[in-house]
């Protein structure tokens, strides 16, 4: 066998190479951008429910379990007014017992201001800063048995109460439902983007 003829046998032999026409790489495109897109979607998704969603909710939990707190001392506070006033209308008065009611009062207040105002504060750390202020005067006022000192403390306790208690209530409120829309807002979006992205990556091979 010749040369020549060898060299043609080779190129019979040869397979046919095929180029892509343009319905194959627009499919290919296709399939890479739904890819692509489906994947963020997704990724969305996931963002949606494991941060926002989650943040959403423990702020929420957080904010349910300090009004449990919260109502605690609020009864706290109201059981050592009722003492007080026992106390303040027995004849004699008993100083000791008086000095205690007193000095728990306002103790029992100031907690709860402070509670109730640093919830709604995002963390600030003046309320507390305050709340010690008035406790340690109002120790003071009891190592010294400075009855007339503790109920001048009763009274601006008893009024810082009766005018913030209301708005700070108001505020926790708001802050509650804020949390609770915003959860949902972020629950419901978390199940479009899954939804979008599944369908997307779906598509690829329709």
């Amino acid at each position: 066998m010749s040369m020549r003829e060898q060299q043609k046998r080779d190129v019979a032999e040869k397979p046919e190479r095929r180029e892509l026409g343009p319905t194959v790489w627009r499919k290919s495109v296709l399939v890479i951008t739904l890819t692509f897109l489906g994947g963020a979607t997704l990724l969305g998704s996931w963002i949606s429910q494991n941060y926002f969603q989650a943040k959403w909710l423990e702020e929420r939990i957080y904010l349910e379990k300090t009004q449990f707190l919260v109502e605690i001392v609020q009864n706290r506070a109201e059981m050592w007014q009722i003492q007080l006033n026992i106390e303040s209308t027995r004849e004699p008065p008993n100083k000791d017992r008086l000095l205690t009611a007193a000095y728990n009062f306002v103790r029992s207040v100031s907690t709860l201001l402070a509670w109730e105002e640093s919830r709604v504060s995002r963390g600030s750390s003046a309320p507390v800063a305050v709340k010690n202020l008035a406790l340690d005067l109002a120790k003071q006022l009891l190592d010294k048995r400075d009855l007339d000192g503790l109920l001048k403390l009763v009274g601006t306790a008893t009024t810082t109460k009766a005018k913030y208690q209301t708005q700070l209530d108001h505020m926790f409120f708001e802050q509650m439902a804020e949390s609770r829309e915003t959860a949902e807002i972020w629950n419901r979006r978390f199940l479009w983007f899954y939804i979008v992205g599944t369908v997307l990556l779906g598509a690829r091979w329709s």
